[in-house]
């Protein structure tokens, strides 16, 4: 399990690099377009890196959580007894996961209205749902690595204590 919880790290982060990388030459074209070329239309671009931007965006929330480069307030756990830490770790997971539970739900049903009434994005084609699935599929990502992240560091923070007692 920790093989594929690494690999799948190493995959976002290749996904995030790759997606940041078209979005600057994307953006570059774009305002080279606009100041040399001004009747070249270049609106497309716009779209799609706000279409990548989002899936990226999710993808980065999974790989901060896995990397934990996330915000986390760790000043007073550090200082907990092991009973202590457990239970803040318990709740900063439950917090996280009730929190992403509503954004992936929401992001589900705005994917079936973009479904329902066939909603495209004007400049590229598009359909809308492509950009709305980031909501419910990144969603999902982000509470399987929350729940793998919470496996490993309650692992890391029994054989932490066993260390110490030695």
């Amino acid at each position: 399990m920790k093989k594929f919880y690494n690999f799948f790290a190493k995959f976002e982060a290749v996904i995030m690099v790759i997606g940041m990388g078209i979005m600057v030459v994307l953006n570059f074209a774009n305002v080279v377009a606009r100041k040399a070329l001004p009747s070249v239309p270049m609106s497309f671009t716009e779209e799609v890196i706000v279409l990548i931007f989002l899936w990226i965006s999710m993808f980065g929330i999974s790989y901060c959580y896995r990397t934990h480069s996330h915000t986390a307030l760790n000043l007073i756990s550090e200082y907990l007894p092991r009973p202590g830490k457990l239970i803040f770790l318990l709740i900063s997971a439950a917090v996280s996961i009730a929190f992403v539970s509503i954004l992936t739900y929401t992001g589900w049903n705005m994917v079936q209205n973009y479904l329902k009434y066939g909603q495209i994005l004007p400049s590229t084609g598009i359909p809308m749902a492509v950009q709305g699935f980031a909501l419910p599929i990144g969603g999902v990502v982000i509470i399987v690595t929350i729940v793998m992240t919470l496996i490993f560091d309650i692992q890391d923070l029994f054989k932490k204590e066993e260390k110490e007692e030695k």
